[in-house]
């Protein structure tokens, strides 16, 4: 179970109930979410909400029991399968069987940033724009570099990095198999790129919905303000691939509604790292 609101993120784990802790008050218009994922099947059920001024005047209606809102979102039973429903239809929620097919019992779960998704083919789009130098790119590289060598050889994966214009690794032209040899053949690669350039992740992306089966997750990572490219560009480019968009904004929060609205849209996650310097995106 994982509970955002802004920067606050907390995951939990546990079996039949879970125990969180309150959510903290924020300002109106703050907008919040939590994830319930069943790591086994890979089903999952979101629960959004966001906090609005209290209503004033006479014909203001009375306030709700101090149920607390935790109590108001899952009080009743059929407004919660409700809401449930409409956030599945709204997002293309899936089961892993769904979302993969025959590939299922070859699906893997693997982490980037503190995100973990499931899948069998993972794709990265990654900032290397010229605020990514420094502790930011080392950053990156080094979540990468795990998450690469954590997958097993049958899983599929593909590396874009993206400025003015996108690069990817010599050689690689369609879906990688995460053999070892390959795998260190795209980290050598990796070492020899520098960050440089704007951010416009559009290309980038088109370049991995223009492959021959769509990825079931994608890792979209910026550190800053995102040129030429928004949540309908995606959906646009994701038609009705239950592609899980999974979006990271590395220090700067520039783009953070951006990103939270297209991960959203395909049932996946937002994070904002606020430090570099610590991979722990859990916090």
């Amino acid at each position: 179970m994982t509970l955002e609101q802004d920067m606050y993120r907390r995951s939990f784990e546990g079996q039949g109930a879970v125990k969180i802790v309150v959510i903290p008050p924020a300002p109106a218009s703050t907008r919040g979410s939590l994830t319930a994922r069943d790591l086994t099947t890979g089903a999952s059920a979101v629960f959004t909400w966001q906090w609005q001024p209290l209503s004033s005047g006479a014909g203001a209606s009375a306030p709700p029991k101090p149920a607390g809102l935790l109590g108001r979102l899952f009080g009743r039973t059929k407004q919660a399968a409700a809401g449930a429903a409409k956030a599945r239809a709204k997002s293309n929620v899936a089961t892993v069987a769904e979302r993969l097919g025959a590939r299922a019992p070859l699906a893997v779960s693997l982490k980037f940033f503190g995100q973990e998704a499931v899948g069998q083919r993972f794709a990265f789009i990654l900032d290397r724009s010229g605020s990514m130098a420094g502790k930011r790119w080392k950053a990156c590289t080094k979540e990468l570099v795990q998450a690469l060598r954590s997958l097993p050889a049958h899983a599929e994966f593909f590396v874009v990095l993206f400025s003015n214009h996108h690069v990817e690794p010599g050689g690689q032209s369609g879906w990688m198999p995460a053999e070892r040899a390959r795998v260190e053949e795209v980290i050598a690669w990796l070492g020899t790129v520098w960050p440089g350039g704007g951010t416009l992740p559009a290309s980038a992306f088109e370049r991995v919905f223009s492959l021959p089966f769509p990825p079931d997750v994608i890792y979209f990572l910026t550190d800053g303000e995102v040129f030429g490219f928004n949540p309908s560009i995606c959906a646009d480019l994701r038609g009705k691939a239950p592609t899980i968009v999974n979006t990271i904004a590395l220090e700067n929060g520039a783009s953070s509604d951006m990103l939270r609205e297209t991960a959203e849209a395909s049932g996946g996650q937002f994070v904002l790292v606020p430090d570099a310097s610590s991979t722990d995106a859990d916090g």
